[in-house]
């Protein structure tokens, strides 16, 4: 998904995707060690790429939160 994606999103949406994502990247990792899986690493990436992308908005949205509320002071 692109940034421009969750930026759409709410504060609860986006806890909810990154929960799901936490969830699929340890069991990703799990069935790499096991040996089931040998050439996805590129899915475990993708998926550590996802959660950077949606901290990375909910910090935005925090940030901009914070502004306005100093702005309104």
């Amino acid at each position: 998904m692109k940034a421009k994606d969750y930026l759409k999103k709410s504060y609860e949406e986006l806890n909810k995707e990154l929960d799901v994502l936490q969830e699929k990247l340890m069991e990703e990792r799990v069935k790499l060690k096991i040996g089931t899986k040998d050439d996805k690493k590129n899915q475990i990436r993708n998926v550590k790429r996802n959660i950077a992308r949606i901290l990375t908005v909910i910090s935005q949205k925090k940030r901009d939160e914070l502004a306005k509320s100093i702005i309104k002071k």
